[in-house]
């Protein structure tokens, strides 16, 4: 299927619900029985979303970072951190 084949698009999308519903319980199973905690040589990933642009942050490299009222939110940019800090102050 290339970029032009808008015809076949129903089919495409009923072929991944199909194998979303069939993979669904396997994964819930797994799920289920996945341990509380990481075990020895797991990594856990401690990731947030800057509430600017929705950019997946990792908080060790975050460009800017600001705490407001307990919460510490994580930024990719200055830039983005300054927008959300003038429209802080416009909601306030």
């Amino acid at each position: 299927m290339g970029l032009r084949d808008f015809h076949q698009l129903e089919g495409a999308i009923d072929a991944g619900r199909r194998a979303a519903e069939a993979a669904l319980p396997e994964l819930s199973r797994s799920l289920d029985s996945a341990p509380a905690g990481p075990t020895t040589g797991e990594r856990v990933l401690n990731l947030r979303f800057d509430p600017v642009c929705a950019m997946v942050i990792n908080p060790r490299r975050a460009r800017a970072q600001v705490t407001r009222e307990g919460s510490t939110y994580y930024f990719c940019s200055e830039n983005c951190r300054d927008l959300f800090e003038r429209s802080s102050k416009v909601e306030m």
